[in-house]
């Protein structure tokens, strides 16, 4: 036999609930009422003898006898006093054949169900009681399976809605907004929220606005005017962010340097933006030296200052009037631009890759060589040949897909396509589509190459670049209109301005040699609108013009 004294509390009290609002409501005859209640006092009566078999059986034959809701209800309170609360489902199952749009019916069977551990079952009773007035019956299932499975048993997020009506605890409706968010539903989750909870959600509910892309949503939960002072580091990232993401960068700028002064420890993150987004190079120079200060093997940081010391402009040596201008104090504008120029220096960058590479959880990332790599290309006095190095990035990381794509990269630029193609055949993750194509193009395998193209569509990053290659091979075969159609599809794919201006010139080309001269002078002219630094398409639009 279960134990009753804990779960009859309260199960006891839904039963009491119903039958008292069902009770009067009783629509079967009196003869037949009282012939059926007299048979109850003989089942009550068996019961206080402690009769119990006479009793269930009784009970079982009875359920032919009711015909209302509070008859059945009358008889399942009996069997789950004495703890037969699988007769009681049986006999509920039964009652709502007969009546099955009777809601207290429902609630009592899913609160029998919840009595005997059957979440599962329960769920299936309990959800149309979400919208009746034993809505907090339900709230009950859905709190109990967000208990045992959490997030992932992805309930309908109404059950935590009820319990949440039913406690007036907020966290239930933090739990609904999560839910609606696992499904995709972000409008939903921070609408919910926005509508319902207090200021001590902000956070939570600030971060569910930005990931649904409302960065005003998100701003909007922070006073006016802002002392960012008050906030944590986290929520004045988010906020910076949101700024950023509407355009304000001068407000996420402020923000950075409030996180990078009052908790330079916190995150890489803050000193890094504000090195990206000043235009100043003493300024950005010094904020992304300090940021190195704190977070030695932050990429991203290591990455920036290698950048811009590989593109600084050569620093010439003093002249004597400059020397002496120094030797007594003075800075002229010349002195301070080289001053600029020594800030971003190429040793010091390689020092700073060499530091972050000492950090053992570092190690093993590919990223911090193929840095030191790009370095020594860039310097006049090379420390090694490029090549060794590259050989030697490929022998330490012989199963980085990183490693290899570089190489293939750097073998391709050098002009040593042999070599591209042979480690394209035996890279990690398989042969990059890509080399493959060129590989088979060069050899007049036209069609293999178009192939092998063709599969980087399946890549939405890359599938731009397969369709142009597509279509420069489909002219070269005659297939001018192919070839148009295809680059037209290619620069609504391109990721930016200015690989779309390529794109557009080569459009401008097979449209030039179609003698289609208008239609090739205004696509060569919008290439140049995309990139003003397109010198093919600045070279040919003024062919076409000068052939007038």
């Amino acid at each position: 036999m279960r134990g009753t004294g804990r779960r009859h509390f309260g199960i006891h009290f839904v039963l009491i609930c119903v039958s008292a609002c069902l009770f009067f409501s009783s629509c079967a005859p009196q003869t037949h009422q009282d012939a059926f209640f007299s048979q109850l006092k003989k089942v009550d009566d068996a019961i206080t003898s402690g009769k119990t078999e006479r009793a269930r059986k009784n009970l079982l034959s009875m359920r032919k006898q009711a015909s209302s809701a509070s008859q059945w209800l009358s008889l399942v309170k009996r069997e789950r006093t004495l703890d037969l609360y699988d007769q009681a489902v049986l006999t509920l199952k039964q009652a709502l054949v007969q009546l099955p749009a009777s809601e207290s019916l429902a609630a009592v069977l899913t609160d029998t169900l919840m009595a005997l551990g059957c979440c599962d079952e329960a769920i299936t009773y309990a959800k149309p009681l979400l919208s009746s007035p034993f809505n907090a019956v339900a709230a009950r299932v859905g709190v109990q399976i967000l208990s045992e499975q959490g997030l992932e048993s992805q309930i309908d997020p109404r059950f935590c809605i009820a319990a949440y009506k039913a406690t007036l605890n907020p966290q239930f409706i933090a739990y609904a907004a999560m839910l609606h968010a696992r499904k995709g539903e972000y409008i939903n989750a921070c609408d919910l929220l926005l509508r319902t909870v207090s200021t001590e959600y902000n956070h939570f509910t600030a971060l569910l606005c930005y990931d649904a892309a409302l960065y005003d949503r998100v701003l909007s939960l922070y006073t006016e005017p802002h002392d960012y002072t008050q906030y944590a580091p986290s929520e004045l990232l988010l906020l910076a962010d949101s700024h950023l993401h509407i355009g304000d960068i001068d407000s996420a700028r402020n923000i950075w340097s409030v996180v990078v002064d009052k908790n330079p420890r916190y995150s890489p993150i803050p000193g890094f933006n504000l090195a990206r987004t000043e235009s100043s190079d003493l300024y950005n120079a010094n904020i992304l030296t300090r940021c190195l200060e704190e977070f030695p093997s932050y990429f991203p940081a290591i990455a920036l200052y290698s950048h811009r010391a590989r593109n600084m402009p050569p620093i010439l040596k003093d002249d004597p009037v400059t020397q002496k201008l120094r030797k007594e104090g003075f800075t002229s504008t010349t002195m301070k631009a080289s001053l600029q120029k020594e800030l971003y220096n190429q040793e010091k960058a390689l020092e700073l890759i060499s530091r972050a590479r000492a950090d053992p959880s570092v190690s093993a990332d590919p990223r911090y060589p193929i840095e030191s790599i790009r370095l020594n290309s860039a310097m006049k006095e090379k420390k090694e040949r490029d090549d060794s190095l590259v050989w030697n990035l490929l022998e330490n990381h012989s199963e980085s897909a990183i490693a290899y794509d570089f190489a293939l990269w750097f073998f391709m630029r050098s002009g040593a396509y042999d070599i591209s193609f042979s480690l394209n055949s035996v890279h990690p993750n398989g042969p990059v589509s890509f080399y493959t194509g060129l590989e088979a193009a060069m050899l007049g395998k036209s069609d293999t190459a178009i192939n092998s193209f063709m599969e980087m569509a399946e890549d939405e990053r890359l599938a731009w670049i397969g369709l142009a290659n597509t279509a420069l091979i489909h002219y070269r075969q005659g297939e001018k209109v192919a070839a148009i159609e295809e680059l037209t599809t290619a620069a609504a794919l391109a990721p930016d301005r200015q690989s779309e201006s390529g794109i557009q010139y080569y459009i401008g080309v097979i449209l030039e040699s179609m003698r289609a001269f208008e239609r090739a002078e205004s696509v060569l002219g919008y290439a140049l609108e995309l990139d003003r630094d397109n010198h093919l398409a600045r070279s040919l639009l003024g062919k076409i013009r000068v052939s007038k």
